[in-house]
């Protein structure tokens, strides 16, 4: 797959099940039976990708609650939702 852009929308997929647990996400892919965790930043980063789906959305909303620079931003959550993708927990819905 092509990297992804701003430009992107993403889902879960069909079999990523998703808990909180004390503030961080538990991310599990059906198909594979493989858990994931992410810490507080990436569980929210998921939960703003869940509500928005369109990556420029969650970058915009995620740039107002953080407090962080937007080339930095840019990067670890296109680098986030790419990683996401490959394990089969997003899907792109463009």
């Amino acid at each position: 797959m092509p990297a992804l852009s701003l430009e992107h929308s993403v889902a879960a997929s069909d079999t990523t099940v998703f808990r909180e647990v004390s503030g961080e996400a538990v991310l599990l892919q059906l198909d594979e039976g493989t858990y994931y965790g992410l810490d507080d930043v990436g569980t929210r980063l998921w939960q703003l990708m869940l509500t928005h789906h369109r990556l420029q959305d969650v970058f915009d909303a995620a740039l107002a609650e953080f407090d962080v620079a937007a080339d930095d931003l840019q990067r670890d959550l296109l680098n986030l939702a790419q990683q996401l993708v490959e394990r089969r927990l997003l899907v792109v819905r463009r």
